[in-house]
């Protein structure tokens, strides 16, 4: 029987690590309010998303209600703090300082399923970044009950689980950099260069998320040298 053509129920047991991670992350979702948000980096990405998806992706600009009687933006929404930390400009217009890759993927998935879609996009990131680990096992060899525990662990022992249920781009970001890893050892194993370019396209991809990865895929990159 191919790889393939194993039935579902196989590919379950096969991998039910990562099943029951992804079942604790909903779970939990589920007991979260729906517009829950841990911290004002959190808000302050919601409303760009809720900007982008209401404008239809035409405008990035968050619109502030309150212009007429606060035309310096001393009160806008995104003011944090005195210095204006998260907030930022753009042709006069308040713009989110956060890199915007991620909200407008934030902002397709609130059009799709509204809050629930901006609530499950991380628990995606984490589900992506958890096969990756298991593929990664497999390929360095690791028995089937390894792979297990080391899905088990980066699932629920590490900051996935927290990052899993907050609107950031850090689960998303941290699976693009593991598929990274993934692809650059099949290259290092097969000889094959299909997987270096797709692991370099995860890298690439993951410093549109986070620019701080640029230091991470240069340094990861340097082992082809």
């Amino acid at each position: 029987m191919t790889r393939t053509s194993l039935p579902l129920g196989h590919r379950l047991r096969s991998h039910w690590s990562l099943v029951a991670v992804m079942g604790v992350y909903l779970i939990t979702l589920a007991f979260m309010p729906t517009r829950g948000l841990w911290i004002v980096d959190n808000a302050n990405r919601y409303l760009q998303i809720q900007a982008l998806a209401d404008a239809n992706f035409g405008e990035y600009a968050i619109r502030w209600p309150g212009r007429e009687v606060d035309p310096g933006y001393e009160m806008n929404p995104l003011r944090f703090n005195p210095e204006g930390t998260f907030e930022a400009f753009k042709d006069g217009q308040l713009i989110s300082v956060f890199q915007p890759a991620f909200l407008v993927l934030g902002a397709v998935a609130f059009k799709l399923l509204g809050p629930l879609g901006i609530n499950l996009l991380p628990i995606i990131g984490a589900g992506l970044m958890l096969a990756a680990v298991s593929t990664l096992g497999r390929r360095l060899g690791y028995s089937p009950t390894g792979r297990h525990l080391a899905v088990l662990l980066a699932g629920l022992a590490t900051p996935t689980w927290f990052y899993s249920q907050n609107l950031w781009e850090h689960t998303l970001a941290a699976a693009l950099c593991m598929w990274g890893v993934v692809g650059i050892i099949c290259f290092f194993q097969d000889a094959s260069r299909r997987p270096l370019v797709l692991g370099c396209a995860c890298l690439a991809a993951a410093v549109f998320l986070r620019d701080v990865l640029g230091l991470f895929a240069v340094t990861l990159l340097g082992l082809l040298v």
